[in-house]
């Protein structure tokens, strides 16, 4: 069966050829994305790529969510429950009703074959760099509109928010390499011996991009606090300069 997304691309005409930054038309143009689309989608495949490794209620695939693809796509819980519902009237998941105590019951959540099927079409088709959308960057380049300390103080959060994230991904890399994993194990256990470890190796490139991009951003952040102390040192000194020839 063909993938739902892929439906929806063609009707919307967005799978084909796309204008670049100089008008320039062409079906692998990584210069557009269609930012409001590929939010949705790509939470959707993530939720799948949980699911595929075991069916989970929905406060499970919260928790997994988080432990596993959390690391390379955020999303709040307010946003995954109502996607899964979508999902599920869709026909990518389906829910099997099972008690819980004695009178509440919990819906169970599985991937269907069309959802496997869209999972495996999306990571097989093109996907357009996204368009680029910093707001700490942005701000940066507006740096000489605010005080010194107030862009020290940016820098530093930024050094130490990028350094957390950087330990997490690095945690992670570590724990898939060692097999210990969460839900790494279950998928490996369904698939081919011979394939565990290229399986392994895709899953830490993943990561690796993102370790690389912490270290950048931490040293760039590193680089503008130093900027910052010459900057206020080469005004000091032509204040004092300036002093001493009034006096």
């Amino acid at each position: 069966m063909r993938g739902v997304g892929a439906g929806r691309s063609a009707q919307r005409g967005t799978s084909g050829a796309t204008t670049g930054p100089r008008g320039a038309a062409g079906p692998h143009n990584p210069y557009l994305s269609k930012d409001r689309i590929d939010v949705a989608v790509s939470l959707r495949h993530a939720l799948l790529g949980v699911l595929k490794d075991q069916p989970l209620t929905g406060y499970d695939l919260v928790r997994h969510f988080q432990g596993t693809v959390g690391f390379l796509w955020s999303a709040p819980q307010s946003q995954i429950y109502p996607e899964l519902r979508r999902m599920e009237a869709a026909g990518l998941v389906k829910a099997q009703v099972a008690p819980r105590g004695l009178r509440a019951q919990k819906r169970i959540y599985s991937v269907t074959e069309d959802g496997m099927a869209e999972l495996r079409r999306w990571a097989t088709d093109f996907m357009p760099l996204p368009a680029q959308r910093d707001p700490v960057h942005l701000k940066a380049a507006f740096f000489d509109l605010a005080p010194l300390d107030s862009v020290r103080e940016q820098l530093r959060a930024h050094v130490t928010g990028f350094q957390w994230r950087l330990e997490q991904w690095q945690a992670r890399a570590e724990a898939i390499r060692e097999r210990r994993a969460e839900l790494v194990e279950v998928w490996l256990a369904r698939q081919p011996v011979e394939e565990h470890d290229s399986i392994i190796q895709l899953k830490i490139h993943a990561l690796e991009g993102l370790i690389a991009q912490a270290r950048v951003e931490i040293v760039w952040a590193r680089q503008g606090l130093a900027l910052c102390d010459e900057i206020e040192a080469r005004r000091t000194s032509g204040t004092d300069h300036q002093a001493r020839a009034s006096g």
